[in-house]
């Protein structure tokens, strides 16, 4: 399958970078908006191909890509969603816009298969839902907090200007997978030197929890 990123970003070049190491996607393309941006350059520097046209590379080709991972910004993310719908692609944000089907792929939910817009939420989403899904289908939980810590070199432009919708779809996507309705996302962009290590902390208050229980579920959504 062809794949695109739209993006230059910190997110967009590793994206493509992943993409370029798959076994099952071809990269076609990473489309940001200048080339001048460092993101682009770089892209460039490690073969990729480029253009710094934005969306407009992606809906003028004369063969569409299969996939777009879309790793711009929320605002822009369901303008590029409706730009892409006519040549039946499949977009996957990875974006906290929350525009398309959001999506955690160890969490049951609906078929992907029948969406062409894919939400990926936060990466503090992906990384808390697993567990708190485990933990709420066997226990009472009345309350989530989930705090997010990043080291400020690994949060990019796009990432900051996207802060608020960060901790909106994080708290939104929570409340969808698991139904537990008090729910508060906190994101913390640590400046500290050496840079943090990326890491998601749970607080779950509830009743009937055992340590073991707790411990066994947490270790198999890990798994």
């Amino acid at each position: 399958m062809t794949a695109a990123v739209l993006g230059a970003g910190l997110i967009g070049v590793d994206m493509a970078d992943k993409v370029m190491r798959s076994d099952v996607l071809e990269l076609g393309l990473v489309a940001g908006r200048s080339s001048a941006t460092a993101g682009l350059r770089q892209a460039a520097r490690l073969g990729f191909p480029t253009s710094d046209r934005g969306i407009r590379a992606l809906v003028e080709v004369n063969k569409p890509f299969d996939v777009v991972f879309d790793a711009t910004n929320a605002l822009a993310h369901a303008t590029h969603a409706r730009m892409l719908e006519p040549l039946e692609v499949l977009s996957i944000d990875l974006t906290p816009s929350r525009a398309g089907l959001m999506v955690v792929p160890t969490v049951p939910g609906e078929r992907v298969s029948e969406h062409r817009d894919v939400s990926m939420v936060t990466c503090g989403g992906q990384a808390a839902i697993p567990v708190l899904h485990a933990i709420a289908s066997a226990h009472d939980v009345g309350y989530v907090e989930v705090v997010t810590t990043a080291a400020t070199l690994s949060v990019g432009h796009g990432t900051r200007v996207n802060l608020d919708e960060y901790v909106e779809t994080t708290q939104d996507a929570i409340r969808s997978f698991t139904g537990i309705t008090e729910v508060k996302a906190i994101l913390n962009v640590s400046p500290a030197r050496p840079p943090a290590t990326f890491r998601v902390a749970m607080t779950v208050l509830g009743a009937g929890f055992r340590e073991e229980s707790v411990r066994a579920l947490a270790e198999t959504a890990a798994a």
